[in-house]
């Protein structure tokens, strides 16, 4: 089977490295400049306060947990910023707005987003990062192997 390193180096990744571990030091040594995060805490907390000065982390999920064990002493002393990215779209919940022509603009940056994507990536590695398409019934399943490693890229 092939290794997680080299699915990811035939993605285009240049550095790949292990699982980042928790570490309650609220500053270390700057090794990132930028950060995309999928699983959380304690892992984000931990890319945080190794990124780079004016450096940025990207968060686009909860895979790990849903809290944030981090230190300011990054976003102030660094300069750092946190950024969520919302994978959703919504158009009817409360604190959003509720003009159909917010949410075709919202819809319109998603579609220039994934236009973007296309023409960066080659469809070979898209492909690869495509792991299946699951119906709802099958989710439970899925979810023990996804908690469990076994899944890569998205379902």
């Amino acid at each position: 089977a092939e290794s997680l390193r080299t699915y990811l180096e035939d993605l285009g990744a240049h550095d790949v490295i292990g699982a980042l571990e928790s570490n309650s030091r609220p500053l270390q040594n700057q090794k990132w400049s930028a950060v995309l995060d999928c699983a959380g805490s304690p892992a984000l907390g931990t890319a945080l306060s190794q990124l780079r000065y004016q450096g940025a982390a990207a968060c686009i999920g909860v895979a790990g947990a849903a809290t944030l064990e981090a230190s300011l002493y990054p976003f102030v002393l660094r300069g750092v910023r946190l950024l969520g990215i919302d994978a959703t779209l919504p158009w009817n919940v409360p604190g959003y707005s509720d003009d159909p022509a917010v949410w075709q603009r919202h819809r319109q940056f998603r579609l220039d987003v994934w236009k973007r994507i296309e023409q960066a990536a080659s469809l070979e590695a898209l492909d690869k990062m495509h792991e299946a398409t699951i119906a709802l019934g099958d989710l439970p399943q899925w979810t023990e192997k996804i908690l469990a490693g076994e899944v890569r890229g998205q379902g």
